[in-house]
């Protein structure tokens, strides 16, 4: 593997490209990024406290170097596209399949503890994981709250199933009931059963498990693991 396949293969490298790709050097970007230039080397270098980069930092990294989120958060896609509106080649480990989209379903929702407000239209597009190509009911969601950290963190990318059968210990978006609105609330949690009438969920941080009344969940989608992504 090349440095820079290296690179395009972790948040962390890919903030550093994102930055070369912009021509600026760490002492510029760091200063428009409210960094020290020793705090920005150390993230693009990815020393063992900052496995991952920090979602808000993404967010200005993006917009000041002028990137696409997805690309630079989770490695789909490509940077930017050329003049000419094309997208220029990705080098990302988690490669893309020419052509295909997945919509975006989920948005940020402050008002919701620990959950996410699911659109059932779409809120953006991304590129498509290979191990998706020919999948039917598919769409992507940004993780929002801790309550899955480490394995889901807020800010996340990540893609659910409405059609795959749920196994008891598949992680599951959980869509709840909203009566005449169009926006519904939803959480990712573990499915770990149902019992007595109600759903039983379960969260990493902090530990813990939810029973929820059976009718108060509209509808349960796994979400897909590593290896289904890459169609392994």
């Amino acid at each position: 593997m090349s440095e820079k396949e290296a690179n395009a293969a972790t948040q962390n490298g890919r903030l550093r490209m994102a930055r070369e790709l912009a021509d600026m050097s760490v002492a510029e970007a760091a200063k428009r990024l409210d960094l020290t230039p020793q705090a920005l080397s150390q993230i693009e270098r990815g020393d063992r406290r900052r496995e991952r980069v920090p979602k808000d930092l993404l967010d200005q990294a993006a917009t000041l170097y002028d990137v696409d989120r997805v690309w630079l958060g989770m490695g789909l896609g490509a940077p930017r596209e050329d003049t000419a509106g094309n997208a220029k080649p990705a080098t990302a480990g988690l490669a893309p399949t020419a052509g295909i989209t997945v919509p975006i379903r989920g948005r940020a929702a402050g008002a919701i503890l620990n959950g996410f407000a699911f659109d059932g239209q779409p809120i953006g597009l991304c590129p498509c994981p290979p191990g998706l190509r020919s999948a039917r009911g598919i769409y992507a969601f940004y993780v929002s709250g801790d309550s899955m950290n480490p394995t889901h963190p807020s800010g996340a990318l990540r893609f659910a199933s409405e059609n795959l059968p749920l196994r008891v210990g598949d992680t599951v978006v959980a869509i709840y009931a909203a009566p005449g609105k169009s926006v519904r609330p939803a959480r990712i949690k573990i499915f770990r059963g149902r019992r007595n009438g109600k759903v039983i969920l379960e969260q990493l941080s902090p530990a813990g498990t939810i029973e929820e009344p059976g009718d108060s969940i509209d509808e349960m989608h796994r979400v897909l693991t590593t290896n289904e992504l890459f169609g392994v």
